[in-house]
């Protein structure tokens, strides 16, 4: 086409007749360089996604831990300064329930940073976790369904992908959906794993969101597009005003007899599901 192109070389000798003459061997790696952009980009914006959530875990212990931390040593200095028992006791309660609050606060941040209910038992429990706790914190009716899943356990990277793409999708539906109802499901096929996370919520338009935020940065879409893509996987989202918005997260993973059929045939995972709100 007339157009540049990289290119590999390699010079080698080649016995010819009495003499030897050099013969030059190109290959195209165009294809190659272009995935290792593509890799480049995308460690780039790992390394930015690390970097905002250390930010916002400072922020955490900042806003969270640290001000109650404050508030137990006045309210210890307080105490030793109490006039009678029964103030020190009133001390003594409050600072016990400013420390409970703390350890709500540390157990919060370390179910964010990694749930070890999914090291212990595994994505479903994980989910299921999600789920209620989403449930308990918003007001809102969550239908949760593991369908062909069983006990079997996920790559640990499948897992760990698959947790944090349905966690973003359940932010977003706490943060701009206005759900009464929620469901999520995964379930299983021979190829692959899939992932819903579906509201009846205010949706968006998508077209617009991605136009204004760059991809829809500010629902973090791209973000778990970037997820799913490192894992050879995709993201399916269905949404327009007034009409809901469908997560789909599909990942495959190596056959070991979890399920039969392909990624399509996993229970919640067709097209004909997407018109269908929560229960």
């Amino acid at each position: 086409d007339g157009g540049a192109r990289p290119v590999e070389m390699a010079i080698a000798p080649v016995p010819w007749g009495a003499g030897v003459i050099f013969g030059a061997f190109l290959r195209d790696i165009s294809e190659r360089r272009r995935s290792d952009e593509v890799r480049a980009r995308l460690l780039e914006k790992v390394l930015t996604a690390q970097e905002e959530e250390r930010c916002r875990i400072a922020r955490d212990l900042h806003d969270g831990i640290g001000q109650s931390l404050t508030t137990l040593l006045v309210g210890l200095s307080a105490m030793g300064q109490a006039p009678d028992l029964d103030a020190a006791r009133g001390w003594a309660e409050e600072l016990g329930r400013v420390a409970s609050g703390a350890m709500d606060d540390v157990r919060r941040i370390s179910r964010g940073l990694r749930p070890s209910v999914l090291d212990d038992l595994g994505l479903v429990a994980a989910l299921e976790r999600c789920a209620r706790d989403f449930e308990r914190a918003h007001r809102v009716a969550v239908e949760f369904r593991a369908g062909g899943a069983g006990s079997c356990r996920l790559p640990r990277a499948v897992e760990t992908t698959l947790y944090r793409i349905v966690q973003e999708a359940m932010t977003n539906v706490g943060k701009h959906a206005r759900a009464g109802a929620v469901r999520v499901e995964v379930a299983w096929a021979a190829a692959c794993v899939v992932a819903t996370v579906e509201d009846d919520g205010v949706g968006f338009d998508r077209e617009a969101v991605s136009g204004a935020g760059g991809s829809g940065s500010g629902l973090g879409l791209s973000g778990m597009e970037e997820r799913a893509g490192l894992l050879g996987g995709s993201i399916a989202i269905e949404s327009r005003p007034g009409g809901g918005t469908v997560v789909r997260a599909r990942i495959p993973f190596e056959d070991r007899g979890h399920g039969e059929g392909d990624c399509d045939s996993a229970r919640g995972a067709g097209p004909e599901d997407a018109g269908r709100g929560p229960a």
